[in-house]
C-alpha cells in the first residue's frame, strides 16, 4: 500500500521521521533476510513510504545498507570515547570498562549480530569494509590494552591477537546459541543470565587466565 503523503511532501514535513523509518526497517529486514534478500520494495513497504523516498536519501541498497551498519556500529566506537573510560587507569580496569559496555550492547542488539551473521557465513561484499570501518579499530585498542599489561607485568605473556578472538568469541556464543540452548537445557532460566553475570563470570574466567600468578 502506497503512504499518502508523496516523497517530496514527507520530506518537507519535518525532521526525519521517515528516513528513520526506512533504516528501522531496513535494520529488521537485513537481519531477517540478509542484504541479497532483503529488496528495497519490501524495505520501503514496511518503512510507510514510497520506494523513490529511499533514494532520495541514500545513493543505492548499498548505501542504505552500510548506513545502518554505522548506526549499529558506532556505539561499541563509542566505549572508547565514554567519559567514563578509565584512560588513567591499569589494563585491566580498562578490559573490565570496555567488556561490560560491550556485553550490555549486545544483549539490546541482537539484529546487528544476524546482519553481520548473514554477512560473514556467506564472505559478503561488505565484510572488508565492516573490517576496516570498525572491527580494527577494537581489535587494535584491546591489543594495545593487552600488551601494555603484559609490559607492565599484570598479565602473562600470551598472544594477545588469540586473546582477543577468544574474549569477542565467549561474548558473542553467548547470544548466538541462546536458541540451542533453551532446548539442550529447558528447565534453565535465561533470564536470570544478566549482562552483569555474564560479564562478571567471563572476565573472571579471563582475567584468572590472563593474570601473572605469584610465586
Amino acid at each position: 500500500m502506497e503512504p499518502i503523503l508523496s516523497p517530496q511532501e514527507i520530506v518537507d514535513s519535518g525532521p526525519n521521521p521517515a528516513k528513520q523509518a526506512i533504516l528501522a526497517s531496513a535494520r529488521r529486514l537485513f537481519a531477517q533476510n540478509g542484504f541479497d534478500a532483503a529488496s528495497v520494495q519490501e524495505i520501503a513497504g514496511r518503512a510507510g513510504v514510497n520506494k523513490a523516498l529511499i533514494y532520495y536519501y541514500f545513493r543505492d541498497k548499498d548505501a542504505l545498507y552500510r548506513e545502518v551498519l554505522e548506526e549499529c556500529c558506532a556505539p561499541v566506537l563509542a566505549i572508547w570515547e565514554d567519559e567514563s573510560f578509565p584512560r588513567a587507569g591499569t589494563p585491566k580496569d580498562k578490559l573490565l570498562f570496555f567488556t561490560e559496555r560491550f556485553i550490555r550492547y549486545q544483549e539490546e542488539n541482537e539484529d546487528l549480530r544476524r546482519i553481520l551473521a548473514h554477512e560473514f557465513t556467506r564472505d559478503g561484499k561488505h565484510v572488508q569494509w565492516i573490517a576496516e570501518k570498525y572491527a580494527s579499530r577494537n581489535r587494535e585498542n584491546l591489543m594495545k590494552i593487552l600488551t601494555e599489561g603484559m609490559q607492565r607485568g599484570d598479565f602473562r605473556p600470551l598472544n594477545p591477537e588469540i586473546i582477543v578472538n577468544v574474549l569477542f568469541g565467549a561474548i558473542l556464543f553467548q547470544y548466538i546459541m541462546r536458541p540451542m540452548a533453551r532446548h539442550l537445557n529447558p528447565n534453565s532460566d535465561f533470564s536470570a543470565m544478566t549482562p552483569e553475570i555474564l560479564h562478571q563470570s567471563l572476565t573472571d574466567l579471563l582475567l584468572d587466565g590472563l593474570s601473572r600468578k605469584a610465586t
